[in-house]
């Protein structure tokens, strides 16, 4: 298996993200990722590409209950929409302890 290799776009896109976002390997994919608290953390892919086109998934995984995926956002179609959405999901996961 192959390894992908993170691409620029997704480089600039997590920085654009914040310090509190990071760039990880799941699921043989080049995500960006962000844990919120001990129960709940959110993976963005679809992004680790060489295309101008911006295309989203965010997922929200609830990491103290077996890694079930709690909600999701698909077909994120630029910046301003993905930034929009994790402003939602931190005022909604991101306080829970």
């Amino acid at each position: 298996m192959k390894i992908e290799t993170i691409t620029r776009k997704l480089k600039d896109i997590c920085a654009e993200l914040g310090k509190k976002y990071s760039i990880k390997m799941i699921d043989l994919e080049q995500i960006i990722y962000r844990k919120f608290n001990d129960n709940y953390d959110v993976e963005i892919s679809g992004l680790n590409n060489n295309r101008k086109k911006f295309k989203a998934n965010i997922y929200v995984w609830d990491i103290d209950h077996k890694y079930l995926i709690v909600e999701r956002f698909s077909e994120i179609l630029s910046i301003d929409e993905l930034k929009e959405k994790l402003a939602y999901i931190e005022n909604k996961y991101g306080n829970i302890n």
